[in-house]
């Protein structure tokens, strides 16, 4: 049974990986202005912790969250990506805020790549789309902002609604 596990998990391991070979996203360009990728790193970035308050993330959960957690991130062709996780004593509640340097060809790819239920989001920054109910990607200006958001006691009516209003409020203080 075994042997079948890892023949079959190799098999999606590829298949997915030769979807995506048509459509990786373009490397680091030489610079602003010349038309190749974006070339922003992690410090360039706007900070997250900084535009999600403690309360507001508290409140999105649905438990207290301890002081936000800052890290420096990246993923194949997003690079100099900056994350905050705001989280529940018992890691039940969790929400994060990353920010990535991108431009508009990437943010295609990436929502073209999501997998799940993707469905746009009208009034959110330059573009947006939403994977479910617990996450959101918004296009705005240079920079991709990716929320997500697990509840303490899961709510899809409410999940969605907590996302928008911490996606508003961190653009407006881009």
């Amino acid at each position: 049974m075994r042997p079948l596990r890892v023949l079959l998990g190799t098999a999606i391991v590829v298949a997915f990986l030769a979807g995506c070979a048509n459509e990786s996203p373009p490397g680091p360009g030489p610079g602003p202005g010349s038309g190749g990728g974006v070339t922003p790193t992690g410090p360039s970035v706007p900070d997250p912790c900084t535009l999600v308050t403690k309360d507001a993330a508290a409140a999105a959960v649905g438990g207290a969250v301890g002081d936000p957690r800052a890290d420096l991130v990246s993923a194949p062709g997003f690079e100099g990506g900056r994350q905050c996780t705001f989280e529940t004593a018992d890691r039940r509640g969790i929400f994060t805020i990353t920010i990535y340097p991108v431009t508009r060809e990437l943010f295609d790819i990436d929502k073209r790549q999501s997998m799940g239920s993707v469905e746009d989001v009208a009034g959110l920054g330059d573009a947006a789309f939403a994977v479910g109910y617990t996450s959101l990607h918004v296009l705005k200006g240079p920079y991709l902002l990716e929320l997500g958001l697990a509840q303490v006691k899961y709510d899809p009516d409410t999940s969605m609604q907590h996302l928008k209003s911490l996606a508003k409020s961190s653009i407006d203080k881009l």
